[in-house]
Formats: structure tokens, sequence, C-alpha cells
């Protein structure tokens, strides 16, 4: 018996939901961006630990992790996560915020809130 591929006319499906699908054509932040953000995340967490009278090896016993790490995050270097980040910044007495600056994009409208 032979068997030969069925191809079915009815197209495919797109998966996952419109707002995912809308994230898979949302451009990367250029790498510069990127390094630019890390760096100045590592600057601003080594000027609250010196300011708070820190060692790199107190805020990574603060923080249970390596001293190692603590200079990497100092100088900008790892895509550190957020837990990472949040963890830091309380052996440090940093609180975590937010604050995005909205750029505008042509042709399209701003999201608003639907509270």
């Amino acid at each position: 018996m032979r068997v030969t591929s069925f191809k079915s006319p009815v197209p495919k499906r797109a998966t996952g939901t419109p707002a995912l699908q809308r994230e898979k054509h949302v451009k990367r932040p250029a790498l510069s961006v990127q390094l630019r953000l890390q760096k100045r995340i590592g600057a601003l967490l080594r000027e609250a630990r010196i300011e708070a009278g820190l060692t790199q090896t107190d805020v990574a016993d603060l923080a249970d992790m390596a001293q190692s790490h603590i200079s990497e995050v100092e100088r900008g270097l790892p895509n550190i996560t957020l837990e990472t980040l949040c963890l830091l910044a309380g052996a440090v007495g940093l609180e975590p915020e937010v604050n995005l600056h909205n750029k505008p994009t042509r042709g399209r409208r701003p999201r608003t809130s639907h509270s």
C-alpha cells in the first residue's frame, strides 16, 4: 500500500491570542538601548551600595548570590531577571520602580486603559 501526503484545503488557523500574535511583530529594542539600560541599572545599584556602606560581598550575602555576579551586574554585563533586580535593589535599600516613557509612534493610536 502506498501512502501519500494529504494537504488540507483548509488553511491553518493562527495560534495564540491576538495579543500574542501582535507581540511577534513588535521589534526588539536595539542592542545599544538594552546595553545602556543594563549599564544604568548597574551604576544605580553600585551608587546605592556605596551610599549604604556595603561591600559587594555584603550585598552578595544579603541577596544569596556570588560576589562575582554582583560585580558583573554593577558593570552592566549580564541581562538580569526582574527577580534578581528586586533582590539586589532590596539588598542595597532601593525599591524598584517602573518609569517607561511613551514615545510617539507614527500611524498608531496610543493605547488606552479599559478600566
